[in-house]
């Protein structure tokens, strides 16, 4: 008889900050929460569990949280002005405004394991950054201006930290 390990998901997302049913694009039509709203709903969400890490040991399992900021168009102020959990496992910041400069904020996420860039305006400078994760395994930079020899570079990285099967 195989055993499983209980596994708590929480998951976070912007789509209800202000999208319209207009044709638009969607970058274009969704609304730019403020760091003050993210950082509501995490509090009303997530932080009201002060416990949480002994809640997760207790059943001897595992959290995933995901911060889903998609086409939100948030920038590098408001990134700094978030207060990340220490339990963020995925964050999504495809279609933003965030830069090398925001990066700097993710050094706090020592949990994050998989970073989506896509379509932002990071270049090979935030790559630094975002060697210092440690439990990074999984990034994404379509349609930034990461060279392609720095997102080869971080592929041989990554592959050093695939996730291991319990």
């Amino acid at each position: 008889m195989k055993s499983y390990t209980p596994y708590i998901l929480i998951l976070l997302l912007s789509g209800g900050f202000g999208c319209s049913s207009e044709p638009d694009p969607l970058s274009a039509r969704a609304a730019r929460p403020s760091p003050e709203q993210i950082n509501a709903l995490l509090e009303e969400r997530y932080r009201a569990n002060t416990n949480i890490s002994e809640q997760i040991e207790a059943i001897g399992g595992r959290i995933e949280l995901l911060l889903d900021l998609s086409y939100t168009g948030m920038n590098n102020e408001d990134l700094q002005n978030l207060d990340l959990p220490a339990h963020l496992t995925r964050l999504n910041l495809a279609g933003t405004a965030v830069t090398d400069e925001g990066m700097k904020k993710l050094k706090e996420c020592k949990n994050l394991q998989i970073l989506d860039l896509d379509h932002t305006r990071v270049t090979d400078d935030c790559l630094e950054f975002i060697k210092e994760l440690p439990a990074l395994h999984t990034l994404k930079l379509n349609g930034t201006d990461v060279s392609p020899a720095a997102q080869v570079e971080m592929v041989r990285l990554l592959r050093t930290r695939r996730p291991t099967v319990r």
